[in-house]
C-alpha cells in the first residue's frame, strides 16, 4: 500500500544496536549466573564442612569421655 524508503546506513545502525546490547546483557547475565552459582556452591561446601566438623567434634568428645570412664 505504501512504502517508506530508509537509507541503508540508518537501517544498519538501528538493526545493529539492539543485537549488540542484547548480546552484552546476555553475556553479563551469564557471568552473573556463573558467579552466583559459584557463590552458592561455596556456601554449600562451607555448610557441609561445618557439619562435618561438628560431627567429628562430637565423636571426639564421646571418645574422650569413654576413655576417661574406662580409666576411672
Amino acid at each position: 500500500l505504501f512504502s517508506i524508503e530508509v537509507p541503508e546506513s540508518n537501517c544498519r545502525v538501528i538493526c545493529d544496536e539492539p543485537k549488540t546490547t542484547t548480546e552484552a546483557t546476555i553475556s553479563s547475565d551469564i557471568s552473573e549466573l556463573r558467579s552466583s552459582a559459584r557463590r552458592e556452591l561455596m556456601n554449600g561446601l562451607l555448610m557441609l564442612f561445618i557439619v562435618f566438623l561438628i560431627i567429628m567434634i562430637k565423636k571426639l568428645v564421646n571418645f574422650v569421655t569413654e576413655q576417661r570412664g574406662r580409666q576411672q
